[in-house]
């Protein structure tokens, strides 16, 4: 009798304990299955058309209310129409000795020196002696050859050296 009356009490007395509320309480609209806005979410359209200055993109929503402005599209450049600008690519100053060398063969060694491309359009036989510090070899070929006579352009890629 004993048994039964202490396994009554125990569950007696466990449907009497009160529930806490917990310590760290979730918000109603958290715990009820959805945000605080149950609405549809929006749906957002994009379009391209052509613009005065080219391609231009606007998001709309479903009612047509644009969302972000017309925005340009900047298209990379095909690759045969990249800009290769008016001078090859620096390297860094180097240290050039000419000793009685002729100005076409300088300028074959400064395009070695600095790592671009060089054509020679004809013949240039005026003698070249210089000692050059800490210098751009593109840089140094422009004005030893202005000062001897000739001129250099930046063609596409390639450096072309010839008389005036």
């Amino acid at each position: 009798m004993r048994c039964i009356t202490a396994v009554l009490v125990a569950v007696v007395a466990t449907g009497c304990a009160r529930d806490e509320p917990s310590r760290f309480p979730a918000p109603d609209y958290a715990t009820s299955g959805g945000w605080e806005d149950e609405s549809d979410p929006m749906v957002v359209n994009g379009a391209t058309f052509q613009g005065p200055g080219g391609r231009y993109r606007m998001l709309y929503d479903d009612a047509g209310r644009t969302i972000v402005p017309q925005a340009p599209i900047h298209d990379p450049p095909p690759s045969h129409a990249i800009d290769l600008g008016s001078r090859p690519r620096r390297v860094g100053p180097r240290d050039v000795h000419l000793r009685a060398v002729r100005l076409d063969n300088a300028a074959r060694h400064l395009a070695e020196a600095g790592s671009f491309n060089v054509v020679v359009e004809s013949e240039l036989p005026q003698l070249v002696s210089a000692e050059l510090r800490g210098v751009d070899p593109y840089d140094a070929l422009v004005v030893l050859a202005n000062t001897h006579g000739a001129h250099v352009r930046f063609d596409a890629g390639i450096v072309v050296v010839g008389p005036r």
